[in-house]
């Protein structure tokens, strides 16, 4: 099953780039073929940046046959996350493909909404 936006190619696997902005001028992104990894590696960037900072996870496809040199096609953001600008709490929603629900989990539905309380105490306002 493709990802909106980025059809595949014959063997062209599905990816997931994920980005993180903490509006100081600092980022982290990246590209993984694992649904799984991208998420963590979102939530491990944003919980480490200022609180106000957002990020994304898009589906993706590599173009080979991108003119003068491979690129990403993307499709629709399917996970935005974000610090709270207050609290510091970490929110993360998805919409998800049957596929990228983690496996072994009970219950786990295509849409995903995660609050992580990771402002350290003394950060509180």
């Amino acid at each position: 099953m493709s990802g909106v936006g980025c059809p595949p190619y014959p063997g062209e696997p599905l990816l997931y780039v994920y980005a993180a902005d903490g509006g100081d001028g600092h980022g982290v992104w990246g590209v993984t073929d694992v649904f799984g990894v991208a998420k963590s590696r979102l939530v491990d960037a944003l919980t480490g940046m200022p609180y106000g900072a957002k990020g994304t996870i898009r589906r993706a496809r590599l173009d080979i046959h991108a003119s003068p040199s491979p690129s990403y096609r993307y499709g629709s953001v399917i996970v935005c996350g974000w610090r709270d600008a207050r609290s510091g709490v970490l929110v993360v929603a998805g919409t998800l493909l049957g596929t990228e629900l983690t496996d072994g989990v009970a219950n786990e539905l295509p849409f995903g909404l995660s609050i992580f309380d990771v402002a350290p105490p003394e950060g509180r306002r």
